[in-house]
Formats: C-alpha cells, sequence, structure tokens
C-alpha cells in the first residue's frame, strides 16, 4: 500500500512539473512571439526654418600675372595665405618649371628631416600637445581622402612623418636622418640656379585663395552693406557671371569678415535684431550651416527689408558659394521625435503614446512642442531612464 502511494505521489509530482513547465514555455513563446509593432522615440533637435534666395557678399582681390610663359600654381584652393605669400610663379619653359617645382618639394623634405634631426637636442617633449597634434594630422589625411581632395596630402603626409619621428624621439628611441639630410642637400644643389622664374605672383593681402574666380567678383562689396538695398540686391541676383581675364590664376578673399543677405517680408525680418545670433543652412549638407550674427536689418518702402548676417568663418566649401537657396533657422526644438502614427488620446482626450515595458503596455501623456508632416516633437520626459523607450 505504502507503495502505490509513493507511486502516485511521484505521478503527481512529475505532472505538476510538467504543467509548470509547459506555462512557462507557453508564456515565453507568447512574450517573444507577440506581434505588437512598436518603434523607437529617440531625443532629436529640428530646426523650424525659413527659406529664402540668398547672395554671399566679400571683398576679393583678382590675381594676375604679366610675365610671358609656363605659369606654375604654388598656393592650393581654399589656402590661407598671408601678405607676401608666393601664390604662382611663371618660367620660361616647363622644362624650368618643372625643376623648379622638384626644387621646391625636395627643399620642403629637407627642412622636415632637419626639422626632426634638431629635434633630437631637445630634453623635453609635451607628449600630450604632440598626441593631439598628430591626431590631428592624420585626421586631416582622413577628411581629405574622403571628401576627395589630395591638394594637402604631400605636406600633410611630411607634417606626420616629422610629429611621428618626434614621437619616437620622445621615447627615446633612435632616429638618425643623417643619410637623408645628405641625400637631399646634394639633390637640392643639383637643381639650385637652374629654375629662376620670370615673375613671382604674391598675394598683397591676407586672406583665403581660391583658384578659380566665379565672376561675380566685384558685383557687391563689404563696403556695401551698410547702404545696400532691395533693388540692388535683385540686380545683384539678376547680374550673369563675367569670364575671368586670360592671364588670372585665381583671387584672394580679403580677411575673414563676409556677409549674407536676403530679402525678407518686413514682417519676418522684425524678429531679427542686431548682433543676435542665427544659424544659416546654405545647402542641405551639415558642413555649410553656419552660426552668424544679424549685421543689420534695412526696411524698404515696398514692405519688404533686406537682411544681412555677418560671418567670420571660412573654408573651402564656403569660399565657393555666392547665390544660395537657403535656409534661416528660426528656432530649435529639442525633445523626443515621435511618429504621428503611434500618436493616441485617452478616454480624457489627453495626447500621448502607449509605452511597452517588457510585456506591460500603459498610457502615457506627451506634450507637443514642434509638429511636422510625419512627426511631433514632445517634450522629454523628467525620467532620464525613459529615453529612448518602445510604444505602440
Amino acid at each position: 500500500m505504502d507503495k502505490k502511494k509513493l507511486l502516485l505521489r511521484r505521478i503527481l509530482v512529475a505532472l505538476v512539473a510538467a504543467f509548470i513547465l509547459i506555462t512557462a514555455v507557453a508564456e515565453i513563446y507568447r512574450v517573444a512571439s507577440h506581434s505588437v509593432k512598436t518603434m523607437i522615440a529617440t531625443q532629436q533637435t529640428v530646426p523650424e526654418t525659413l527659406d529664402t534666395e540668398m547672395y554671399v557678399i566679400r571683398d576679393e582681390t583678382m590675381l594676375e600675372y604679366t610675365a610671358d610663359g609656363v605659369v606654375l600654381p604654388l598656393a592650393h584652393n581654399a589656402d590661407r595665405v598671408s601678405r607676401g605669400s608666393t601664390i604662382a610663379a611663371v618660367f620660361a619653359d616647363e622644362e624650368t618649371a618643372d625643376h623648379f617645382a622638384k626644387l621646391r618639394s625636395l627643399t620642403e623634405r629637407l627642412e622636415v628631416y632637419q626639422k626632426i634631426d634638431r629635434q633630437l637636442r631637445l630634453a623635453d617633449v609635451d607628449l600630450e600637445s604632440l598626441t593631439a597634434e598628430t591626431d590631428k594630422t592624420f585626421l586631416a589625411i582622413i577628411n581629405g581622402a574622403y571628401e576627395n581632395d589630395f591638394s594637402q596630402l604631400d605636406s600633410n603626409m611630411l607634417d606626420l612623418s616629422e610629429k611621428l619621428s618626434r614621437y619616437q624621439i620622445s621615447l627615446e628611441k633612435e632616429v638618425d636622418c643623417s643619410a637623408q639630410i645628405s641625400a637631399l642637400e646634394a639633390q637640392v644643389n643639383s637643381l639650385s640656379g637652374n629654375s629662376e622664374p620670370r615673375q613671382i605672383v604674391a598675394a598683397d593681402i591676407s586672406g583665403y585663395f581660391v583658384a578659380r574666380p566665379d565672376g561675380y567678383e566685384g558685383v557687391l562689396t563689404c563696403a556695401d552693406a551698410d547702404s545696400l538695398t532691395a533693388d540692388r540686391l535683385r540686380e545683384a541676383f539678376k547680374t550673369d557671371p563675367q569670364p575671368a581675364p586670360e592671364n588670372n590664376i585665381g583671387k584672394i578673399i580679403d580677411g575673414y569678415r563676409w556677409f549674407v543677405a536676403c530679402i525678407l517680408d518686413a514682417s519676418e525680418a522684425a524678429r531679427f535684431k542686431e548682433n543676435a545670433a542665427v544659424k544659416l543652412m546654405l545647402d542641405d549638407t551639415e558642413e555649410n550651416t553656419v552660426t552668424t550674427s544679424v549685421y543689420s536689418v534695412q526696411v524698404q518702402e515696398d514692405g519688404t527689408a533686406v537682411v544681412l548676417f555677418k560671418c567670420t568663418l571660412m573654408n573651402a566649401r564656403l569660399c565657393a558659394l555666392r547665390k544660395v537657396s537657403g535656409r534661416i533657422v528660426m528656432k530649435e526644438y529639442s525633445g523626443l521625435k515621435v511618429s504621428k502614427d503611434a500618436l493616441r488620446f485617452d478616454k480624457d482626450g489627453n495626447l500621448g503614446v502607449y509605452v511597452l515595458r517588457g510585456d506591460v503596455v500603459s498610457f502615457r501623456s506627451v506634450r507637443e512642442i514642434y509638429a511636422a508632416d510625419s512627426f511631433i516633437i514632445a517634450s522629454p520626459p523628467a525620467d532620464p531612464s525613459e529615453l529612448p523607450y518602445k510604444h505602440l
């Protein structure tokens, strides 16, 4: 009898265990295979913008050569140049120009090795600063390759070589440049005297060198900023580009201050106050979004206003801009980007979303601060742990 009770007890335990196991597996399957559609609400910043046509105003000096012969450019597009910097040289023939280019390249390499050799006599090197400089040069090489701009590759590679050698020296590694210096000095001496230019074209002012003029130089200058009218700005927009002279070798953007001008309704222009910081999106790329300051707002008799924004940033992309279909960032909204498909109203008429945490669905109210066609920006939750979250 006792054996039968023991057997029955074991069977009951086994059945209970099987039931628990089956229930757990079923629950796990239900949770893992639920068909609830979810999406992620992430924190984003969205600009409210005003579309407008913009005209870039700069002071620019055209560069020309007068001697006959072969022109050898020595400055790269978008290079910063100082007054007296060599922009180009004119030679009697291609052979002389080729000798000069080789001599210039060899001289630059020689100067790098001589600099490394001088570092051997220095006792202390700031490793933190050196590492930052090395990283900056390396990133310049990578960015140039990414943008398909190899104009600075040779100089950046030499700069990187010099910094890496300094790093080796700081770690008390043996660096011997004597063989390279001797070989380069011999090559330089062999080419010296055989490459005298007929003319050197130098920069008369400091600024940014641009290899190709766009034909709008002088249409509007920075001196026009204080008296610019809507009619004159409209004429500038309609002006056709003028061909550059045959002896032109580029231009220099004078200094680093330039303006962006546009025509707005006077009511829209009233939102801008002098010296206020304003972002301009000069095209659809993030690289050409610049922070400017409001220079002036000049109300016209026809109910429009000429708004000028001042900027001091300059790079290869910006120096090529002139007539731009851009956007003015009027305001920026930061919060949770929520698809309108996910928005619901509860029984009390509150706007919100259904949030899924694990297997629990709950309603959360949201406060809309900006609306677009397909999404809204909602103020972020007070609890940072709720960002981002899944919702129905």
